[in-house]
């Protein structure tokens, strides 16, 4: 981090000493101490630039003096790293007296050493009114590995694993105030060091969690089962509600046959000649049929559809004084099996206990 100032508001401003990028740090001050990772590597980024330790003066015996040396401009640039939202980095934007100086040369960089991978502070990350920083930052990246002595307790390392892992929101919510920084840091564990070709081995009791995390499927598909659940029910619901509308839809058509032979009957009772109301019957009940062998009709339905058409067609004779020259069919009186065929409301629908 640079004093914002110092950094150039246009190209056209390239002529001025302003700092451009990481080679303008050459015989600055630079808020960092000489000890620890940090300076190591300040010094490999120096080294990418030809730049050696003698082109800095560093300031600072350690991060606190460093930064209120910044504060009071008795440093040119600031070196850290940190995890993002670290409360001492955004300390130091605080005002809009900072900004970051971005490393552009982030992609050769990591070709040149694999631990260091390109990555961006995201515009707005320290604060969105105003925007800190005001656009993405092209930056690097370390990962932090955790490494444990090869004979310590597995159940040991297990259980750090576990905590680590699996309960870090307790873990960020135990730390106090004065370790609020290690909070950010929870947010980064990962197991992606298995993969990142390290010389160390794997630890057994690391091994031994991350086996128990692979090794229950319910926790491993737990978003694929979650999903099939929600699926199963949904079908359940749409299965019953389906059948729901069948039944009622065939209700609604058993009545319309019920009224029509209600209708019948009593014209029967009234009209002169009621072998002309019986001739309307035998139409009624053939059309009653085909609506049975459709599924617009269940078997309860034409049932009592059937009563009821017997009782009109008795009165039919009743009235004609005889018995007339037709006669329902036995089929048709009392319809047999239907022939197979695949219907899915015909799976649905209630069964009927007659």
């Amino acid at each position: 981090m640079v004093h914002k100032d110092s950094v150039p508001a246009a190209p056209a401003a390239a002529a001025s000493p302003a700092i451009l990028g990481f080679d303008g740090l050459q015989g600055k001050r630079i808020g960092l101490s000489k000890i620890g990772g940090q300076y190591k590597a300040f010094l490999f980024l120096a080294a990418q630039y030809n730049l050696k330790e003698s082109d800095f003066a560093f300031v600072g015996g350690d991060d606190a003096t460093a930064d209120a040396a910044f504060k009071k401009n008795e440093a040119d640039a600031v070196f850290r790293i940190r995890a993002l939202l670290n409360p001492d980095i955004a300390a130091l934007l605080t005002g809009g007296g900072a900004a970051f100086l971005p490393l552009e040369n982030a992609p050769t960089l990591h070709i040149k050493n694999p631990a260091y991978t390109v990555t961006t502070i995201p515009k707005g990350t320290y604060s969105v009114s105003p925007l800190m920083p005001g656009a993405d930052v092209t930056t690097v990246q370390v990962q932090r590995i955790l490494l444990a002595r090869q004979d310590v307790d597995p159940e040991v390392v297990s259980a750090i694993t576990e905590v680590l892992m699996d309960r870090r929101h307790e873990l960020a919510a135990a730390l106090p105030l004065e370790f609020q920084p290690v909070r950010y840091l929870l947010a980064h564990i990962t197991q992606e060091a298995l993969n990142a070709g390290l010389n160390a081995p794997l630890h057994p009791g690391a091994q031994l969690d991350y086996q128990k995390q692979e090794g229950s499927f319910v926790r491993r598909h737990e978003n694929s089962l979650a999903l099939a659940f929600a699926v199963c029910v949904f079908l359940v619901f749409w299965t019953a509600e389906l059948r729901r509308h069948s039944a009622h839809t065939q209700k609604r058509h058993a009545d319309a046959y019920n009224l029509k032979v209600a209708g019948l009957m009593e014209a029967a009772y009234k009209s002169e000649s009621p072998a002309a109301v019986g001739t309307k019957l035998l139409e009624l009940f053939a059309a009653a049929v085909k609506d049975l062998e459709s599924d617009k009709l269940s078997g309860a339905s034409f049932h009592s559809f059937h009563t009821i058409w017997k009782t009109a067609i008795d009165t039919v004779i009743a009235r004609q004084g005889s018995v007339v020259s037709w006669q329902p069919p036995a089929a048709a009186a009392s319809p047999g099996p239907k022939g197979a065929k695949w219907n899915l409301v015909k799976y649905l629908q209630p069964r009927s206990n007659s």
